[in-house]
């Protein structure tokens, strides 16, 4: 009859990705005689088992998508670990002799967090409670799926939660000053990783300034600013009052304006507050997959009660917490769907109508 649980997972592996021949698989039916429930297969073999041999009245519609899950585990790395980037444009704000003076920065940080950051970096939807459609043939809920995908990482990523002077923090931060106004610069960077702090590209023309050391020490935008920005910023001085070359500051800047030096010199820790009340840059989301042949009690934000079932010596029905069979990759850019999901997709249709 059946010789292990390695033909009833060959079996449910086939009657995945060839629904269509379920019916008519030479296992099934002998199955069928032992365990009249067929609890040996996991519930969407299962339900797919009973539409094909017209017995749609069997089937457990709600059961059988709750083990289907659309996944983005892009920011979740291994048990436990996550790896989140952040990107976000920021600003300070100046007023020199009554001009204003907005300084950007476009920044950067990568962290990883442990243990219960990992479920933020996962965002998984079984597909009972997909709310979506899925008749479209053009594009079968897929875009549906995305858009959610991109509202999660929205919620999530919104507000920038890098912070290199919180204990614990792994990772990098990297704040590169680049506009004044409007006006693009080729400033420095700033570069945290809690442990080093270092400085990037800053001037070599003129001296630079140090409040003791690295973490707090200064740069100066001015060094940054060519004659004819100055002039369009209209903080250029005129010939009789600028301070001349071999000075802290290019030769363009007045004496008075050299006097400003609060407003000049900008230290990390105000950069750092800048970033910490930026929006995000949030990247659509560009893959996921599908875990198709899940046990009923599978949780993917539960990694470590997975159980394997080609590893289980014996089992009267298929494991509830058993990882899936089958995993279908998903791209945004591509226009074909994979063949698997193309199999699967009249049932999923079917039983999301009779959910």
């Amino acid at each position: 009859m059946i010789d292990s649980h390695l033909d009833l997972l060959q079996l449910n592996r086939a009657i995945l990705l060839n629904p269509r021949e379920a019916a008519s698989h030479p296992l099934a039916a002998l199955l069928e005689l032992e365990k009249p429930g067929m609890e040996i297969l996991c519930p969407l073999a299962r339900a797919i088992y009973w539409i094909e041999t017209g017995r749609s009245e069997r089937v457990d519609a709600g059961e059988a998508l709750a083990t289907l899950w659309s996944i983005d585990d892009s920011d979740a790395r291994g048990d436990g670990e996550v790896c989140f980037e952040e990107s976000a444009q920021h600003s300070i704000s100046l007023t020199l002799g009554g001009t204003a003076i907005v300084l950007g920065f476009k920044s950067h940080a990568q962290m990883f967090y442990y243990g219960d950051f990992w479920h933020d970096g996962l965002r998984a939807r079984s597909a009972d409670v997909w709310g979506v459609s899925v008749q479209d043939d053009s594009n079968p809920g897929l875009e549906a799926l995305f858009l959610a995908f991109d509202a999660d990482r929205r919620q999530l990523r919104g507000r920038t939660r890098a912070n290199p002077r919180e204990d614990g923090f792994v990772g990098e931060c990297r704040y590169t000053f680049a506009f004044v106004n409007d006006l693009p610069v080729s400033g420095p960077s700033f570069i945290d990783s809690y442990y080093e702090q270092i400085w990037e590209d800053l001037h070599q023309e003129f001296p630079q300034r140090w409040d003791g050391d690295e973490c707090n020490s200064s740069f100066c935008w001015l060094h940054y600013v060519t004659t004819e920005q100055a002039e369009q910023l209209g903080i250029a001085a005129q010939a009789d009052q600028a301070i001349g070359t071999g000075q802290d500051y290019p030769e363009w800047v007045s004496r008075q304006l050299a006097a400003q030096s609060d407003s000049l010199w900008i230290n990390s820790s105000r950069i750092q507050a800048s970033y910490a009340k930026a929006a995000t840059v949030v990247e659509p989301t560009s893959d996921f997959w599908f875990a198709v042949g899940c046990g009923s009690s599978w949780d993917p934000a539960d990694p470590a009660a997975q159980v394997d079932a080609e590893a289980e010596p014996h089992w009267d029905a298929f494991p509830e917490q058993a990882g899936p069979l089958l995993r279908i990759e998903i791209s945004r850019t591509k226009q074909s769907l994979p063949p698997e999901w193309e199999a699967l997709l009249p049932y999923v249709r079917l039983l999301i109508a009779l959910l």
